[in-house]
């Protein structure tokens, strides 16, 4: 339920920056990631970051609750090359919006981790829960899922089919979709093919 998993436990890093001539600690709560590391350090030489880089994280340093840091996106395609597992996030305060793109498919694990004595302990003991979790929500995941991390930091209860938080839940996809689109992401093209599984030719060859 942590690596190679798009719940909280599997990307949540923490991120310590040490400046010269700096003395007082400053605890930031700005929600970031790791494309903004090579961004601020080229803003921090003066050079002009490439175009479509994360931002610069070197106006924020200073403070501790600056605005405009309330959401922060990341991806995975796939863990090892045998173990496609395409899934997109976008986490603010309060809720956790999570894209799967291939929702049939069993999270596959990492090899280490499979083989570990922990995974190996759930399934030779048919175990039902992974600490918090269920172990089948974490091996069989829906398309879309919402996490109100606020009253549900283990992330263990999707709230996307909640009538009342149908437009949280639009709010998100449209943002999913515009962030999708600026970074090219090459498996837009994946939910563009849905189709194909019912896709019938028009005039089939009789063999």
């Amino acid at each position: 339920g942590a690596k190679a998993s798009s719940f909280d436990s599997g990307h949540h890093c923490p991120l310590i920056i040490v400046r010269p001539g700096r003395t007082r600690p400053v605890r930031c709560r700005a929600l970031v990631n790791w494309t903004s590391i090579m961004p601020t350090v080229l803003d921090w030489l003066g050079v002009v970051p490439p175009e479509g880089t994360g931002p610069s994280l070197l106006p924020i340093l200073d403070q501790d609750d600056p605005a405009g840091w309330d959401e922060t996106t990341y991806s995975h395609s796939f863990h090892e090359v045998t173990m496609p597992y395409a899934y997109r996030v976008i986490r603010g305060r309060k809720y956790k919006y999570v894209l799967n793109l291939f929702p049939d498919l069993v999270m596959p694990f990492p090899t280490d981790i499979y083989r570990s004595k922990t995974w190996q302990a759930v399934e030779q003991g048919g175990l039902a829960l992974m600490g918090r979790r269920r172990t089948m929500d974490v091996l069989r995941q829906p398309r879309e899922k919402l996490y109100d991390l606020e009253q549900d930091p283990w992330e263990t209860t999707n709230l996307a089919e909640q009538p009342e938080l149908a437009g949280v839940l639009d709010e998100f996809r449209r943002k999913m979709q515009t962030w999708r689109e600026a970074g090219a992401d090459l498996w837009l093209h994946a939910d563009r093919q849905d189709h194909l599984r019912t896709w019938q030719p028009i005039n089939p060859v009789e063999r």
